[in-house]
């Protein structure tokens, strides 16, 4: 297209951005990875437009037009059929903008960004640029007897397109194969909801036996802390005993406060040392500290938090839920997974006395009264408040440590007899002392009893392993009355997907409409939508080639094509329906439009898959952009053919008889 061509479609991109940033600020739509990820993705989209207009004032030069005139033809040519085409790309994004579910929160400003970016380059493609371009652009009119479309790869394209148009029934077999090729591939390639964060960060997370003093936990945690700062790797560690950190990041949820709970935030230099000082905390704990389970897991990207797999049993036994967690756990050891857990954490020994009710009746003693003691001997009670400036500290009678700290000592409490106006000894009202194993903590979910047990993969990527698990924790037998639900990445990926899902079809009637409306037929709106399948060829292809998982993004990825290629295969079918109408041989103006359009087309195609090149290495966005490029590209050049093959085939459209017809 030359250089005059190319500085002036860059000023109107460079246009389109600054007032992106103005209607953001108006909009109060912050800059973070989402909104700058969506105007790296409008990048190359932006200039769709423009390519199409400048493209349109070059070709009318080429012809000998004057510039002013044929930048007035081409702008109102094209601008209702862009103007349709913008809509429809935007409306690629309406499902997760529109998606009730917090995925759809967290990714709205995706649509909101992408909306706003292409309206406005529609703007200034139809005003700006083919002002600027009947002054700035330069191109020497043709000389007689001078094809516009001579050049070789023009030459070559009209062979192949020729011979598909010929033999457009095995054209569309061949196709329809690759798409079937495509679907089954698709099948292989990894699924997942979001990634792993890549921040040089990582956290630990472990818990000693229910009851156990926060002065144990503390000499674990220094443990880990000095282990930590001698490793190389390690630029920062920050440690929390008895509580976690405050939620700093939307993925990071710290575990519930006990005693027994110590966590640490460790920061390192890159990812890759990230990854190597979690395996060295693993193996040392393994080695060193044997009788913790630490949990060590990178920060997650989007919205889900905690571990990956999760399942949940309910019931009302606390017996039959522990051994149908244990069994998922089983399960979960024998399919490799890491970070093994349940949320009922193990059963915990109790020192339980059993209450001589006659003779506690005649000291005048209630079971009030003598869990009253207890808890003054061994727990303390708060005696008062000490205030020190804004702080209030409790003031807590106890026992002194020797003393409570011996089991033994537990016949010796004595407990207030209001009626006798004396201590008496346990030991006078108790018949014996049981060791008895309890559940610590129960959680109920929707008033029932529930128990959920969880792991990671160990390789981060959560759809082979729970592929793995699935079939046999849905297997368990579970006793009458008990229930079994996935949660974790499944319940989340669901819930957001459900969400999107009940935004599709609203957006694709909505694109179907606009169709029906800008071409004013049926058959014209039935070709493009039977090319957008298409794009699943190259997804599948670049998927599979990258190795990449096919997560929520890269579903947001799919469901964009649909806007690009159909904004390409609208831009196509115009010129074809144009060149009819102004008296054309049907044959020859779908060939010389095909001609006409490519340029245009691939020009615009090329600048959206490099835009979506840096996506490529931001782990958040990564296969969205593999989605993208390659799903793009192959749908595109296939969309070249088949737009033609469809609309020769629906409008039964043949070779002029020889000596009619415009030539080729």
């Amino acid at each position: 297209m030359g250089m005059r061509c190319g500085l002036l479609i860059g000023a109107v991109l460079l246009l389109t951005i600054l007032a992106t940033f103005i209607a953001m600020r108006g909009f109060h739509i912050d800059l973070h990875s989402i909104s700058l990820g969506a105007l790296i993705i409008a990048l190359g989209m932006l200039v769709d437009n423009a390519i199409v207009v400048a493209d349109g004032v070059l070709v009318g030069i080429q012809k000998g037009r004057d510039p002013f005139r044929s930048s007035e033809d081409i702008v109102g040519q094209t601008q209702w059929p862009l103007l349709g085409a913008t809509i429809i790309a935007v409306l690629a994004f309406a499902p997760i903008g529109l998606s009730p579910d917090s995925t759809g929160e967290y990714c709205r400003s995706l649509f909101q960004v992408v909306g706003i970016s292409l309206l406005l380059s529609w703007v200034l493609a139809v005003t700006i640029t083919p002002l600027a371009g009947a002054h700035f652009l330069k191109v020497a009119p043709m000389q007689e007897g001078e094809e516009l479309y001579g050049s070789l790869l023009y030459r070559l394209y009209r062979k192949f397109l020729e011979t598909c148009l010929a033999k457009r029934l095995l054209t569309l077999a061949v196709l329809a194969g690759l798409l079937v090729t495509g679907i089954i591939g698709f099948g292989m390639v990894d699924k997942s909801f979001f990634p792993s964060a890549s921040s040089p960060m990582f956290t630990i997370e472990f818990r000693r036996p229910k009851g156990a003093f926060i002065n144990e936990t503390l000499e674990d945690v220094r443990k880990f802390e000095t282990f930590l700062r001698e490793q190389p790797e390690t630029k920062s560690v920050t440690s929390f005993v008895g509580e976690g950190a405050l939620r700093f990041l939307l993925t990071f949820t710290a575990g519930d406060p006990g005693d027994e709970y110590g966590s640490f935030v460790v920061g390192t230099e890159n990812a890759e040392e990230t990854d190597s000082l979690m395996k060295k905390v693993e193996d040392f704990a393994a080695r060193d500290l044997p009788y913790l389970d630490p949990r060590v897991r990178p920060f997650g990207k989007g919205t889900g938090s905690g571990a990956k797999i999760q399942v949940r049993f309910s019931g009302e036994d606390p017996l039959v839920l522990r051994s149908l967690a244990d069994q998922a756990t089983a399960l979960y050891r024998a399919a490799g997974a890491v970070n093994i857990r349940s949320d009922w954490g193990e059963r915990v020994k109790v020192i339980r006395p059993v209450l001589d009710e006659v003779r506690a009746r005649q000291a005048g003693l209630t079971r009030k009264d003598i869990a009253e003691a207890l808890e003054l001997s061994f727990s303390g009670a708060t005696a008062g408040l000490y205030r020190e400036k804004d702080k209030l500290l409790p003031i807590v009678a106890r026992f002194p440590e020797t003393e409570r700290a011996d089991a033994g000592t537990l016949p010796e409490v004595q407990a207030w007899s209001p009626s006798l106006q004396r201590y008496l000894l346990l030991s006078q009202v108790v018949r014996r002392f049981d060791t008895v194993a309890e559940d610590s903590v129960i959680y109920r979910r929707n008033r029932m009893r529930t128990v959920t047990t969880e792991c990671d993969a160990a390789d981060g990527l959560a759809g082979p392993l729970f592929t793995r698990v699935r079939s046999s924790v849905e297997n368990l037998p579970l006793p009458l009355g008990y229930s079994m639900e996935w949660g974790g990445e499944y319940e989340s990926s669901g819930k957001a997907q459900g969400g999107l899902l009940r935004m599709i079809p609203l957006a694709f009637a909505a694109m179907a409409l606009i169709l029906v409306v800008l071409f004013n037929a049926l058959r014209q709106p039935a070709i493009i939508l039977l090319c957008l399948p298409l794009s699943v060829i190259g997804m599948t292809a670049g998927l599979l080639l990258l190795r990449k998982p096919f997560d929520f993004l890269a579903l947001l990825g799919f469901l964009s094509l649909a806007g690009m290629l159909i904004k390409n295969a609208i831009v196509l079918i115009d010129q074809v329906d144009l060149e009819i109408r102004e008296g054309r041989d049907p044959y020859e103006a779908i060939v010389d439009s095909a001609l006409s359009r490519a340029r245009p087309v691939l020009m615009a195609a090329l600048t959206t898959v490099l835009g979506m090149v840096p996506l490529y290495f931001d782990v958040l966005f990564s296969s969205m952009a593999v989605t993208i490029m390659f799903g793009l590209t192959f749908a595109t050049g296939l969309t070249l053919v088949v737009v033609p093959v469809l609309y020769a085939l629906f409008f039964r459209i043949h070779p002029a008889p020889e000596g009619k017809g415009v030539p080729g």
